[in-house]
């Protein structure tokens, strides 16, 4: 799942050298925060 983050962190990166449609990259942010929200959640369901 992290490796998966980092991917998207990698899209976003090469989107914004890119410049693509703005559209586009809060797509990619919009992902990038669900991946990061979903990471948090199992962590935290680990710990319980």
């Amino acid at each position: 799942m992290l490796r998966l983050s980092l991917q998207i962190t990698f899209q976003v990166k090469s989107v914004k050298r890119r410049r693509a449609s703005r559209r586009q990259f809060l797509r990619l942010m919009y992902l990038k925060a669900i991946f990061i929200t979903d990471e948090t959640l199992w962590g935290l369901l680990e710990d319980v």
